[in-house]
């Protein structure tokens, strides 16, 4: 495809239109196109077998979200790749849920879009919106409690449990977790941390969920790390940064050999303050992430982590999209992506402390 494009002077995702939505494609760049596709033998390779009716899919996302090592960015990439993939466009729009003008923007979106991915955003008033708009929508990495919009997610309760089972095979028993409860993919990740400890008959309490929204309202209240987060202003690790050190110096982790991050920034933040005050990783803690991201094998020592596959997600999502905006209403889906351990260093048992 990429040989045609360049051949015919049109870009790809041209070539991928004449393909997939001829319609779409002015009659003399058709002709143009398919000249191109006869002389050098080309066969399509059916990479959905739908028909593609749409031209554009519209992302939304948090106004902070492309950022290096981000989440969402890896996210938002997979995304563009698998609809440039199909011919389709891309229009992304940042959004800041707090700011007073974000639901006349969020009505503009909506308005002028012909079908919506929104990443990561589902306030209420957001999701009400969305609920009532009549093109396609999609969640990723987020849910409507009412069931009536499709979305897609890591399995995060699962991975937190293979995260945990990770530290208790290496023999650890006293195991905290960082999280920042604030959202349902997020409790998914403490309630696979608390299923785990107790499947495996080990004496735990809310004492080892460290919970960092929490500990900012009780002592740097100032911060309104909360509303940072929800915002998206807080940073990759949740603000974790703004407070480890005081966590750190309150003696949250003395009595305590591994620790679980709910995603991989926030591990990269732990592992750089625990260094910075003496204590080494994984010699004296091991720390395990969740994401996957590039950075795990870049820090040292390496981050074990549990990954999942951003393509595939994004995959199914567009997929889905598609066939909602082909009028096919099969029902209302929560779909999960499979998880597994990614191995690096940041794991040993805890006998080999010294």
């Amino acid at each position: 495809m990429s040989e045609i494009a360049r051949l015919a002077g049109v870009s790809k995702a041209t070539v991928s239109r004449v393909l997939n939505n001829p319609e779409s494609v002015k009659s003399h760049t058709k002709q143009l196109v398919m000249g191109f596709i006869e002389s050098t033998g080309y066969v399509k390779d059916s990479y959905i077998k739908i028909q593609v009716k749409l031209k554009k899919i519209t992302i939304i996302c948090l106004d902070a979200v492309k950022s290096p090592n981000s989440f969402y960015n890896e996210i938002i990439i997979s995304l563009e790749k698998e609809m440039s993939m199909i011919g389709l466009e891309t229009e992304l729009f940042a959004i800041n849920y707090l700011n007073e003008d974000c639901s006349a923007s969020l009505d503009g979106i909506i308005k002028k879009s012909e079908a919506i991915i929104i990443v990561g955003v589902g306030t209420p008033a957001i999701l009400e919106k969305l609920r009532a708009c009549s093109i396609p929508v999609l969640i990723i990495n987020g849910q409507d409690d009412e069931m009536r919009i499709n979305s897609i997610s890591p399995d995060y309760e699962n991975g937190a449990f293979l995260a945990t089972k990770e530290l208790i095979k290496h023999g650890h028993t006293k195991i905290k977790i960082i999280t920042a409860n604030i959202r349902h993919s997020i409790y998914q990740r403490s309630n696979g941390f608390s299923r785990c400890m107790e499947m495996s008959n080990i004496d735990f309490s809310q004492d080892n969920i460290i919970d960092i929204v929490q500990f900012s309202n009780k002592f740097v209240p100032e911060l309104k790390l909360e509303e940072s987060i929800r915002s998206g202003k807080a940073g990759s690790d949740f603000g974790l940064h703004t407070v480890i050190d005081r966590m750190i110096s309150e003696g949250y982790f003395a009595d305590t050999t591994a620790v679980f991050c709910i995603c991989d920034m926030m591990a990269v933040t732990l592992m750089d303050a625990l260094t910075k005050n003496g204590i080494r990783v994984p010699e004296d803690i091991s720390i395990i992430g969740f994401d996957g991201l590039k950075i795990a094998s870049m820090v040292s020592p390496k981050l074990t982590s549990i990954k999942f596959d951003y393509d595939a997600m994004c995959r199914l999502a567009v997929r889905k999209i598609v066939q909602l905006s082909n009028g096919d209403y099969s029902g209302v889906i929560r779909s999960c992506v499979g998880v597994e351990v990614l191995h690096n260093e940041s794991i040993i048992p805890p006998k080999q402390k010294q």
